[in-house]
């Protein structure tokens, strides 16, 4: 199975020593995204968490996305995945850009 991008950056921040607070986000949302057996409540509270903390990346992804709001208990394990999933790119693509402005790409 070939590897993505998203992969190598989240094998570059484990390996890394110290992390940013967004970059031990991505890596917290990793770990719960790739849990087994999958747990929707964890789920449920990083989605929430995340969304409460970067509510830019709420916004983005409910505007792109014409996802709507609704409650989390209504939710299925595929939609919490896949809002994860969103979650993780958002947050990745922002610590790179960020990285990138900043001149210090993955110091």
């Amino acid at each position: 199975m070939q590897r993505t991008r998203l992969e190598f950056l989240i094998e570059y921040l484990k390996q890394k020593n110290c992390l940013t607070e967004p970059e031990s986000d991505i890596v917290k949302t990793w770990d719960t995204f790739n849990s087994w057996p999958f747990d929707v409540n964890a789920a449920e509270q990083k989605i929430f968490s995340n969304n409460a903390k970067y509510p830019d990346m709420y916004w983005s992804i409910m505007v792109t996305e014409a996802f709507t709001p609704r409650p989390y208990f209504l939710s299925t394990k595929d939609f919490l995945k896949n809002y994860l999933y969103k979650q993780l790119l958002w947050m990745a693509l922002k610590v790179s850009y960020d990285a990138i402005v900043n001149g210090r790409l993955f110091a």
